[in-house]
């Protein structure tokens, strides 16, 4: 009997031990991500961290690969950094959302078992475990992210000059280079009103010559 009641506890401590450190991994991944955020967005230290705190996951993958397209060409170099900022979200879906928010329990194999409940439409509940082998593979994964994610920030803040030291270069009144960039400087300049010119009416195209 006190043997049972040992491995019963063994296999507890082992299944806590398994969840403990992958959100100690996801910790440390999304730190990347609001480090990443607020470094490309110019942010201060403090200030990042009050707005990054205030943000979904989601939206703060949105602004990476926002800016990921923004600043670099069509090139392997963006597909790939794409497809990893987009693989964090992945992992928050198939992973994180379950391991921080579902009850558990251990089982044969040094496993977790997941008590997922589906309530949308039909309730059922599906069969989710997660080895220990698979827990040791997205670690492994987040670990790498996290890197990836601190590499992919530090290339595009060399790229980018910021919205900020954008606006601070361009004299009031004239129009940055780049149409997206142009929008939102009038917007922080005060003149709300202003719109990009579209195809249509262009302040590039001359005017015509006046009928003889």
């Amino acid at each position: 009997m006190a043997n049972n009641i040992s491995e019963t506890r063994q296999r507890w401590e082992h299944a806590y031990m398994l969840v403990g450190r992958f959100m100690s991994h996801w910790a440390h991944l999304e730190n990347a991500v609001n480090d990443a955020v607020g470094s490309l967005l110019k942010m201060e230290s403090l200030e990042a961290t009050v707005a990054t705190v205030n943000m979904q996951l989601r939206s703060k993958l949105h602004i990476l690969k926002s800016m990921i397209t923004l600043e670099c060409p069509d090139t392997d170099w963006r597909k790939s950094a794409l497809k990893d900022v987009e693989q964090v979200g992945n992992l928050a879906d198939s992973w994180r959302n379950i391991v921080a928010h579902v009850s558990f329990g251990p089982i044969e194999d040094d496993g977790v078992k997941f008590l997922v409940v589906r309530a949308k439409g039909k309730l059922n509940f599906p069969n989710v475990e997660r080895s220990e082998a698979e827990f040791l593979a997205v670690s492994s994964e987040m670990m790498r992210l996290s890197d990836r994610i601190k590499e992919i920030a530090a290339s595009l803040v060399l790229k980018s000059k910021g919205l900020a030291a954008l606006i601070a270069q361009a004299p009031s009144g004239t129009t940055p280079s780049q149409e997206t960039r142009s929008y939102l400087g009038h917007l922080l300049q005060g003149t709300p009103d202003w719109s990009p010119p579209t195809s249509e009416e262009s302040p590039q195209t001359p005017q015509e010559p006046e009928g003889k």
